[in-house]
């Protein structure tokens, strides 16, 4: 039981870092990219979601898995966010091609929304083209090649990245 204890410690101290405002980085993008480009290649190993790490998991973590590929909008009250998993098509043992923009459109409008002063409103209605994509979620799952080695992106990729 010793050894469960330290391991919850240890996971415990890696995860309470005193989130603080004032010291998060305002435009987050740039800053992950910047992290991301300093990697070096034996840092960073790419892996999809292996079916032993799958069974692990309770059923709820797993219902829906036919759906994980689908590109679509995740919707909740009045935050509405593009679900976009053909951009990390390796992380499900997929070749990965260069990504397009789809519901990339309109992503800086619907971050500036939010519920102040809008005590009444009627969220369903207001994101009714969102809420219409998602009920088609099944539709718009992304079909790839398998790929043999995820650990290493195509060469066109690489290129357009």
């Amino acid at each position: 039981m010793l050894t469960l204890d330290l391991i919850f410690i240890n996971f415990y101290c890696r995860w309470d870092v005193g989130f603080d405002l004032r010291n998060a980085p305002r435009h987050v993008l740039s800053v992950f990219r910047d992290q991301l480009h300093t990697l070096r290649p034996n840092e960073f190993i790419w892996q999809p979601f292996s079916d032993e790490l799958l069974d692990m998991l309770p059923h709820y973590c797993t219902a829906g898995r036919d759906i994980w590929r689908s590109v679509t909008y995740l919707i909740c009250w009045e935050i509405v966010e593009c679900y976009l998993p053909h951009r990390v098509m390796r992380q499900f043992g997929l070749h990965q091609p260069i990504p397009d923009q789809r519901l990339m459109g309109n992503q800086a409008a619907l971050h500036l929304t939010d519920r102040r002063g809008r005590a009444n409103t009627d969220w369903e209605l207001t994101h009714i083209q969102y809420i219409d994509i998602w009920a088609a979620r099944t539709d718009t799952v992304e079909v790839g090649l398998t790929c043999i080695d995820t650990t290493h992106a195509s060469g066109d990729y690489m290129q357009w990245y």
